[in-house]
């Protein structure tokens, strides 16, 4: 049986940091990370509910299937929270999906670039404008199947 399941992950209801959400058969859990860099390039990871200006968050949206059936037709969103810019080009899944931003908090949606019209041509949008992301995942999630999908903002 075929599913129509829109997913939000709004950070009100998350907080910031990582939350355990809702039952049923779809559960998602939002998890926070403050990433550094070192000297040598070398990255690190901590799980952190705090973040300072000029710092760079990456949050990762986790989603399992708890039930037996498949879920198709998912649709994953989350803000570009207030005083963060989003980071070109972090936006990752394992899964075949398509990936869009919205400049007017999800009223209109577009792949990145995004370019708008303007009297003197076609324009492209600073990305420190993009105020929400998705991904249309093509595929059905399983039964006992947990899917993630990453983004990076930085703080301003």
């Amino acid at each position: 049986m075929l599913k129509q399941i829109i997913v939000s992950a709004a950070f009100m209801a998350f907080g910031f940091g990582a939350a355990a959400a809702n039952e049923g058969p779809l559960t998602n859990v939002l998890t926070q990370y403050v990433i550094t860099v070192d000297e040598s390039g070398e990255e690190t990871k901590t799980q952190s509910e705090d973040a300072s200006p000029g710092e760079m968050v990456e949050y990762v949206l986790s989603y399992e299937n708890t039930g037996e059936g498949e879920l198709s037709g998912l649709v994953i969103s989350a803000p570009v929270p207030v005083a963060m810019t989003f980071v070109a080009g972090s936006a990752m899944t394992e899964e075949d999906a398509t990936f869009e931003v919205s400049v007017d908090e999800g009223a209109t949606w577009s792949t990145t670039p995004v370019m708008i019209a303007t009297d003197d041509g076609e324009k492209e949008v600073p990305v420190s404008e993009y105020d929400f992301v998705r991904w249309m995942p093509k595929g059905a999630i399983e039964g006992g199947e947990r899917w993630d999908f990453t983004y990076r903002v930085t703080v301003q």
